[in-house]
């Protein structure tokens, strides 16, 4: 027991290797995300195709199944199956709980795009991702105003939505209820039949003439200039006169086959806020963010955009922020944290009546905790309903070291020792049974952060932050306590002045007595069946 011996000795020493966790938890403290839960990775993998006006068969026969038969050379898969809606078809894969979700995306995606030129032309490019628990949404913000909706959507793309990216930990926004603006080109089929023509030429036009193309470099002395061919159309009018070339070489323009509206595109979302339409952009955060904080921030960005968006006509409100409830339940946590503390605390100086006592072993309680953060931010856990449970739940093991030890040290200075022999010998004397719960206790709850299921994900903080409280606390019990019981533990006789003390320690010397003429008439007169056991041993112990 050397660093016993050392902390007595050297104060400073115990002091400042425990200050230094200390430190190092308050500091790590701030950078713990906050959670209602922990991030737990499901590896599960999306992958949606979109092909416009296909039926549910011929989603599942050209899409569907050329996929599927893809995706099944990739290792670890626990279960695959497939929806097939009217355009829309999705894949999930499921993969066993020990393959890293990120790999098995990556290695999906290859798997997709092999198979991505034998697909049906027409579809939309392949949707992969995966089943992401940290990226919830943190909060939803309503914009509303009397301009056009389209007008409406870009000023929530190109102002509000460009700020909010710019927090930090914001992974994803989404515009629920927009409409772009859209123009369209309403072919009349009787008009191309007498020109000639077709659609496919009206779609050849369009696509051919209006988009801008490099046209390679002009060398004038010691400088090259880049030339460029602007040819992308801009407005309806612009539209109307592209050429399409007819028989025998005829200029008809797109005026003289179709009508070209300068529209919205359809709304495929909708939103309202009061009853009113609205638009919606829904924040969500980068897996392992703190949600509290982004809210926070979000809340300050918005602000600072209410004057602009006045200006503009628009309103906003912020109808569904999920960091209250996370804020809440933390809180509530805490607040069991904080009072099953103190009651530790007054259930201690009840037994002992030493407010001596009482503080160096409820000292153990803070420097544990808060050594723990630092442990937390190490491993990259949050502050969440699980570890803070964990960490209740240890509230009253870390002073059960801390107890035995001046339990200890107070029966060596009714021996007549001194204050630092009886501290040293004390804790040198139980050591080994100090170590022996400690350990006991981290053999329960270290299996259970290694439970395997999905059960196990969610308890693998659990088990190690309170092993990591309980083993924090037992080096306390080595260093703080027997260093502080050395210089400030003193032994007196004196009565309590407290009555409830006094009625106390009277109604506990009634236990003890009765308990002791329990124990002696036990062993005084034992019962028939223990004698019979006991007295071969007897016989071999005279």
């Amino acid at each position: 027991m050397q660093l016993v011996d050392v902390s007595v000795r050297r104060p400073v020493f115990a002091a400042m290797m425990i200050m230094a966790l200390v430190v190092f938890g308050m500091f790590a403290y701030p950078r713990l995300g906050v959670n209602l839960f922990p991030a737990v990775d499901f590896p599960v993998v999306t992958v949606t195709v979109i092909y416009p006006g296909a039926d549910p068969t011929t989603m599942e026969s050209k899409v569907a199944e050329p996929i599927e038969e893809a995706i099944q050379g990739v290792s670890g898969i626990k279960r695959m199956t497939s929806r097939n809606l009217e355009g829309v078809t999705s894949v999930i894969v499921e993969f066993e709980l020990e393959v890293e979700s990120g790999p098995a995306l990556q290695e999906v995606r290859d798997k997709v795009a092999a198979i991505e030129r034998d697909l049906p032309p027409g579809i939309d490019p392949p949707v992969i991702q995966r089943f992401d628990t940290g990226a919830v949404p943190v909060a939803t913000i309503a914009l509303a105003s009397h301009l056009p909706k389209d007008e409406l959507t870009r000023i929530a793309d190109k102002l509000v939505k460009q700020e909010l990216q710019q927090i930090a930990g914001v992974g994803q926004i989404e515009l629920i209820g927009g409409q772009e603006r859209q123009i369209r080109v309403e072919v009349e089929p009787g008009k191309l039949t007498s020109y000639g023509l077709a659609v496919g030429d009206v779609v050849d036009t369009l696509r051919a003439q209006s988009l801008d193309m490099p046209a390679g470099h002009v060398t004038q002395g010691s400088r090259e200039l880049t030339v460029t061919t602007r040819g992308e159309v801009h407005s309806v009018a612009e539209i109307e006169a592209l050429v399409i070339t007819g028989l025998g070489g005829a200029a008809v323009r797109i005026r003289d086959v179709a009508t070209v509206v300068d529209d919205m595109e359809e709304a495929r979302s909708a939103s309202s806020l009061n009853g009113n339409s609205a638009l919606a952009l829904i924040v969500r955060k980068q897996s392992g963010a703190n949600t509290v904080e982004i809210a926070d921030e979000l809340r300050v960005v918005m602000a600072e955009l209410g004057p602009r968006l006045d200006e503009l006509g628009i309103t906003y409100a912020i109808p569904n922020d999920n960091s209250t409830f996370i804020k809440k339940s933390i809180e509530d946590v805490e607040m069991d944290l904080i009072f099953g503390s103190i009651l530790t605390v007054l259930i201690i100086w009840v037994f002992l009546h030493d407010w001596r006592a009482t503080f160096i072993s409820a000292l153990a309680i803070p420097t544990s905790v808060i050594g723990t953060f630092a442990f937390m931010d190490f491993m990259g856990f949050t502050l969440n309903n699980i570890t803070m449970l964990a960490l209740s739940l240890s509230i009253g093991i870390l002073v059960d070291d801390a107890i035995v030890v001046i339990e200890n040290t107070h029966r060596h200075l009714e021996m007549g020792k001194p204050r630092m022999r009886a501290a040293r010998e004390a804790t040198n004397e139980i050591g080994f049974a100090v170590i022996a719960t400690t350990l006991s206790i981290v053999a329960v709850f270290v299996p259970v952060a290694y439970m395997s299921g999905l059960i196990g994900r969610f308890f693998y903080e659990f088990g190690l932050t309170v092993s990591a409280a309980v083993l924090i606390s037992m080096l306390v019990s080595f260093t703080l306590t027997p260093m502080l019981s050395a210089r400030m533990m003193k032994l007196t006789h004196q009565e309590s002045k407290f009555i409830l003390a006094r009625w106390f320690d009277r109604a506990f010397g009634m236990l003890e007595r009765g308990y002791a003429a329990t124990i002696r008439a036990a062993l005084r007169f034992p019962s028939r069946r223990s004698c019979s056991r006991w007295r071969p041993w007897s016989r071999r112990s005279s």
